[in-house]
């Protein structure tokens, strides 16, 4: 499972992802419906799990932008899309191959192309 918590708000690559990660973020409500705060941005966002599928929909504090978030989990396989707080559209997909490595590829809202492999102890490269 990716979403262990709370999603905290990353920079990849000079724009904002939702890392599904634990982390910088105070969440109140149960495991299939939490309203979010991060605790490093301020951006408010609510978070919805239904079996594989996980939505989130957020607003940037800093501009008042809303942005969007849709993954499914098949297998080791996660697949995201979603729109920036500037209604730019990305995707990514993570294939995890353990427990502490995985890969990441993509497409940027500026459809930038990008690719990391990543492991627990080097981080992504």
């Amino acid at each position: 499972m990716l979403i262990r918590a709370a999603l905290p708000v990353l920079g990849i690559a000079g724009w904002t992802l939702v890392a599904p990660v634990a982390a910088h973020a105070g969440c109140i409500g149960s495991p299939r419906f939490q309203m979010c705060t991060s605790t490093s941005t301020g951006d408010t966002y609510n978070v919805t799990r239904l079996g594989k599928m996980i939505d989130i929909e957020g607003i940037k504090a800093a501009t008042g932008q809303p942005y969007t978030q849709h993954s499914l989990v098949i297998g080791h396989t996660t697949y995201t899309d979603g729109l920036d707080a500037h209604a730019r559209p990305w995707f990514e997909t993570r294939h995890d191959f353990t427990a502490h490595s995985y890969t990441i590829e993509g497409t940027d809202p500026i459809d930038k192309p990008f690719s990391y492999v990543c492991d627990s102890i080097s981080g992504c490269n």
